[in-house]
């Protein structure tokens, strides 16, 4: 597929396969009778707002993180209704990592090595850039352009801010779990690096995208 934008239905189907993944974690480290009490008390905690303590979201960007964060404050909330805090940490984190898979391939199309030859150096930016826009939680800025590398920072995250709000900072490198790997998995004609984020203190998150053949 060429990396034009994504139909509404590629959408609802990620929504599913983001569900999907997180359920299929919850049945590896629970038990039936665990698994049915989470699931309980997640729909109960619906009904909350986590938010509802904070200025409300000031553009599209924060709305779109507070959504995606939601769902895994409600499974920890629940999950620590269920089993002890050490595991609802580690099967929150898993969950975090496998919806984030499924989010990134919903949400990215994948980059194939004629489109990458086809176009010059702007036309390369371009395509990174709608790409890096995709992502709700973050602001990022160029700040190294080649032929086929390209140098990233996303000088805001939303995620660790929120989560702050939350008490729960030890989640946050959870959601850069998925980055790396998913490149690895299912974007063979990009080759990334990603040597520090802001989730493990640095001001910002280095992105390195080497692109076609010089990977």
């Amino acid at each position: 597929m060429k990396s034009g934008d994504r139909k509404p239905l590629f959408h609802f189907m990620t929504r599913i396969r983001m569900l999907g993944a997180a359920l299929h974690v919850l049945k590896h480290f629970l038990s039936i009778q665990e698994l049915c009490r989470t699931l309980i008390k997640y729909m109960f905690l619906q009904r909350k707002d986590p938010w509802i303590h904070m200025s409300p979201a000031v553009d599209k960007k924060d709305k779109g993180s507070r959504a995606q964060l939601r769902d895994a404050f409600m499974i920890y909330k629940a999950l620590c209704h269920v089993i002890e805090p050490t595991k609802a940490i580690q099967v929150t984190k898993s969950i975090i990592k496998a919806a984030a898979l499924e989010f990134l391939r919903g949400t990215l199309p994948v980059i194939d090595r004629d489109e990458i030859e086809s176009l010059d150096a702007s036309g390369r930016v371009n395509l990174l850039a709608r790409l890096l826009d995709k992502f709700p939680n973050s602001d990022w800025q160029l700040v190294e352009t080649g032929e086929k590398k390209f140098v990233i920072h996303v000088t805001r995250c939303r995620f660790p801010e929120l989560l702050q709000h939350l008490d729960l900072d030890f989640l946050s490198s959870a959601f850069c779990s998925a980055d790396i790997e998913y490149f690895q998995k299912f974007q063979p004609d990009v080759h990334v690096e990603r040597p520090w984020t802001i989730a493990k203190g640095h001001q910002w998150c280095e992105f390195q995208f080497r692109l076609g053949d010089d990977l």
